[in-house]
């Protein structure tokens, strides 16, 4: 639910695709935002948004695609996900 309304707002705000660099970017700053106001399930499910997004749009080896996969990692690790 809050992806798709997060990503249906940031293309709103961008004037570009859901798919866009910018749409992408608003995207995983919000889930940071999520995260800091302890709202984490929330903040996963843009996370892994974000990251899909990336693969599409960037493949997997472009850093920002790197950045996705080291910015879900770590919400996991402090989730307690994984060690």
């Amino acid at each position: 639910m809050v992806g798709s309304l997060a990503l249906d707002n940031a293309s709103q705000l961008h004037g570009h695709g859901p798919s866009s660099i910018g749409t992408i970017v608003t995207m995983n700053n919000l889930a940071s935002v999520l995260t800091y106001v302890d709202k984490h399930d929330e903040a996963e499910e843009l996370y892994k948004d974000t990251l899909k997004l990336r693969r599409q749009e960037l493949g997997d080896s472009h850093y920002q695609t790197i950045i996705s996969m080291i910015n879900l990692g770590v919400h996991y690790y402090n989730q307690g996900k994984i060690n």
